[in-house]
C-alpha cells in the first residue's frame, strides 16, 4: 500500500513540473515564453518550442526574394543584344575619267568631264549630244532626258538601265546619273540612237565618234 501511494506521489510531481513548465499561452507554432518557476527548477530557459514548432521561415522568404532579383540582369542583356547593329552599304563612288574623246578627228573636251560609275564611262549627255548636232531636252517632273535629232529620238531616265530608241526599248549596262547638275550615261545608246558611229581603243583608253 505504501509503494502505491509513493509512485502516486512521484507521478503528481512528474505531471506539476510538465505543466508548470509548459504554463502560459503558446503562438501558431507551439512556442512560448519559460516561466520563473521552470527556469528556476532548470526545466527550460527563454522562448521556446515544443511537437517540432521553429522559427525558420524567415530564411526561406529571404531566399526567394533573392532569386526573383536574379531576373532583372538576365532581361537587361537581352534588350541590349535586340538593341545592336543596323548595317547600311556604302554608296558607289564616282571618279573622273580619264579617256580621250575624237568627234570627226577632232579631239573633243566635254564639260563637264566624262567620269566612271561603277566601273563604266559615263559622258555628258548634253555636251556630247549638242557636239553631234541634237537637240537636249531634261524633263524635271520625270527625271527623264531626250536627244533628238531630226526623226530619232533617245530618252533616258535617272537610275534606270532602260531606254527607249527610235520607239524600242534597249537595255544599257548601266544606269544614268545626275552629277554636278549633269546628267551621265554610256555614250553609246545616245551616239548610235541618233545616227552616229562609235568605236572605242580599249588600249589607248580614247573614243572615236563620227555623224
Amino acid at each position: 500500500m505504501k509503494k502505491i501511494i509513493l509512485l502516486g506521489l512521484v507521478c503528481m510531481l512528474i505531471f506539476s513540473a510538465s505543466a508548470a513548465a509548459h504554463s502560459g499561452r503558446t503562438d501558431s507554432r507551439g512556442g512560448h515564453n519559460c516561466s520563473e518557476k521552470s527556469k528556476a527548477k532548470g526545466l527550460c530557459t527563454g522562448y521556446h518550442y515544443h511537437n517540432g514548432g521553429s522559427g525558420g521561415s524567415s530564411s526561406s522568404g529571404s531566399k526567394s526574394s533573392g532569386s526573383s532579383g536574379g531576373s532583372s540582369s538576365s532581361g537587361s542583356s537581352s534588350s541590349s543584344k535586340s538593341s545592336s547593329s543596323q548595317q547600311t552599304k556604302p554608296a558607289s563612288t564616282i571618279q573622273t575619267s580619264s579617256m580621250i574623246i575624237y568627234i570627226n578627228d577632232k579631239r573633243f573636251h566635254p564639260e563637264p568631264k566624262p567620269i566612271i560609275s561603277a566601273g563604266t564611262n559615263l559622258l555628258p549627255i548634253r555636251s556630247i549630244g549638242e557636239a553631234l548636232g541634237a537637240q537636249v531636252n531634261w524633263d524635271k517632273a520625270t527625271s527623264s532626258i531626250t536627244v533628238t535629232k531630226k526623226n530619232k529620238t533617245v530618252k533616258l531616265k535617272l537610275n534606270s538601265k532602260k531606254a527607249t530608241v527610235n520607239g524600242q526599248e534597249v537595255t544599257m549596262s548601266t544606269s544614268p546619273v545626275l552629277y554636278k547638275d549633269a546628267v551621265f550615261a554610256p555614250i553609246r545608246v545616245v551616239a548610235e540612237g541618233v545616227g552616229a558611229t562609235v568605236n572605242y581603243d580599249s588600249k589607248a583608253d580614247t573614243l572615236y565618234i563620227y555623224y
